[in-house]
């Protein structure tokens, strides 16, 4: 071998390896972006009770006043959030209204895990118990982009054992969901 082909085949060996690293660069880029919008896709914003809680407290025997807390999960924050709660009444013969939906977030709210809002309201009068009633959440709310729409529908009681507000399970939860949805139709 001659030093001319020698050259020649380092200069060969040195536009392979460009060109090998730039179809690399390209690939990574490429299949990064891919990557990213497949995650993106799969994460799911979600917004929850903040650990804080559900406060309903009477100031008299006829005035109850409402603070429902709400904050973003962890691993996404949602956009454009809009909830309006309203207050259900457990009779032996089914349910009724106490409070129809209302009492809504303002326009443009962010929820994020580290900062929530609350929706704040009083009844009156509110002579009820608190183990008859049923408060009830819903509305919706985007990602990031504003292209997906997340639907809220939570259904809460109180437990007269941790004087907390739970979430309502099982036939409890779907019974109130059911009468809930036939109102909204």
């Amino acid at each position: 071998m001659t030093y001319q082909t020698l050259l020649n085949l380092s200069h060969i060996a040195t536009a392979t390896g460009i060109i090998m690293t730039a179809l690399g660069g390209l690939g990574a880029y490429y299949y990064q972006k891919k990557l990213d919008a497949k995650n993106e896709t799969k994460i799911k914003p979600i917004i929850d009770l903040c650990h804080k809680g559900i406060s309903v407290t009477k100031k008299d025997d006829k005035t109850a006043h409402f603070i429902i807390p709400y904050c973003a999960g962890t691993n996404a924050n949602a956009y454009n959030v809009k909830l309006k709660s309203a207050v259900i009444l457990k009779e032996e013969e089914g349910f009724s209204l106490i409070s129809d939906f209302d009492h809504d977030f303002p326009d443009g709210i962010t929820l994020t895990y580290e900062t929530g809002k609350s929706i704040l309201y009083s009844l009156t009068p509110f002579t009820y118990d608190f183990s008859h009633i049923y408060i009830c959440v819903k509305g919706n709310y985007t990602n990031e982009k504003g292209d997906t729409i997340f639907p809220v529908l939570d259904i809460y009681k109180y437990n007269k054992i941790t004087n907390t507000w739970v979430r309502a399970l099982g036939n409890e939860d779907e019974s109130v969901r059911q009468f809930i949805l036939g109102r909204l139709k």
